[in-house]
């Protein structure tokens, strides 16, 4: 069973060696992009509903990030967390990096919620707006259809 913080120890570290500045918005962003690549290609990433992308106001979300001092995320400094993830996680994890790291949280943030995304999508279908609703698998992976050109060999 892959686990959340695992991923978000490695996701912190890698973009740490790659000198790529984290908050909580930015890494919440790239590890939407994380799990959608990994979706898309494989299956959903997380078992746990409540690790699974929520929609929030300043787009897609995870509870484990959005709790980040009760979790004792540090965004600065590399963390001794001794992780086992599979190559292909540790590789989808440095191209998103390397693809999407360059952005301040903002640009991420705006276009994780473009019109057509899952995040749109999501917030269109619940008409009362709650926060917190799960972003369903299916507009990830048609979401990531449309801006994924290959899909991952194993």
């Amino acid at each position: 069973m892959i686990k959340i913080e695992d991923v978000v120890s490695v996701l912190i570290n890698t973009a740490i060696d790659m000198n790529i500045y984290l908050n909580s918005t930015k890494v919440n962003k790239l590890l939407y992009l994380v799990y959608g690549v990994y979706l898309y290609n494989f299956e959903p990433l997380f078992s746990h509903t409540k690790d699974k992308p929520r929609l929030f106001k300043n787009g897609p979300v995870f509870d484990y990030i959005q709790k980040y001092e009760e979790n004792k995320i540090d965004f600065e400094n590399k963390n001794n967390h001794k992780v086992k993830l599979s190559r292909n996680i540790r590789s989808i994890i440095k191209i998103v990096l390397k693809s999407f790291g360059k952005y301040d949280a903002v640009p991420l943030a705006n276009w994780s919620m473009r019109k057509g995304g899952a995040w749109y999508e999501a917030s269109k279908k619940d008409t009362s707006m709650k926060w917190g609703i799960i972003i369903d698998d299916e507009l990830i992976e048609k979401e990531m259809d449309k801006i994924i050109t290959k899909r991952i060999e194993v």
